[in-house]
């Protein structure tokens, strides 16, 4: 019944919430990469990098918004762990993929090596603060290791979205 509850009420909120598209900032974007999402959800993930930064952890978005071809074309690639096209949280704008970088003197900084970076994403602080903190965002981790039986598709602690409900009603 919970599921069924928070899909309604994600529906609903969608209804009331813009179309729009808006960039992320370069500073949010990995490396020279142009990030798209729905103009409601960029604010919250600027921030999230920002207040992640504040706490010693470089979050970068490595994939945000993406077109049905985009989707198609991942799903030819990868049909066993894309999302089938019609059904990314991708293509609606709201999710994000993260992903760590490298930091010097408290900032980003493309520069610097973080030999950190070769383990997975879930091995990284940047994973541990993220899954602390999403709450005070609305941010929630899709496809997590206790939930693959539900959506299908195996865990992916890079991928997050940001919730219509919580967009809707902070």
């Amino acid at each position: 019944m919970g599921v069924i509850f928070a899909i309604l009420l994600n529906f609903i909120a969608g209804l009331f919430l813009t179309k729009e598209v808006a960039l992320l900032s370069s500073r949010a974007s990995w490396l020279t990469t142009v990030q798209k999402l729905n103009a409601e959800a960029v604010p919250v993930i600027e921030k999230v990098i920002s207040d992640a930064e504040k706490d010693g952890m470089c979050l970068v978005v490595a994939s945000s918004l993406r077109t049905l071809e985009q989707q198609e074309k991942l799903y030819d690639q990868n049909p066993e762990i894309a999302a089938k096209p019609g059904t990314s949280e991708h293509e609606r704008g709201f999710a994000v993929d993260f992903t760590a970088c490298p930091m010097k003197d408290g900032k980003r900084d493309d520069s610097v090596e973080r030999l950190e970076l070769r383990k997975d994403f879930n091995e990284l602080p940047e994973y541990q603060w993220l899954k602390e903190n999403a709450p005070k965002y609305g941010l929630v981790e899709s496809y997590r290791e206790d939930n693959k039986e539900n959506t299908k598709l195996p865990a992916e602690p890079w991928h997050w979205r940001v919730d219509k409900w919580y967009l809707l009603t902070n």
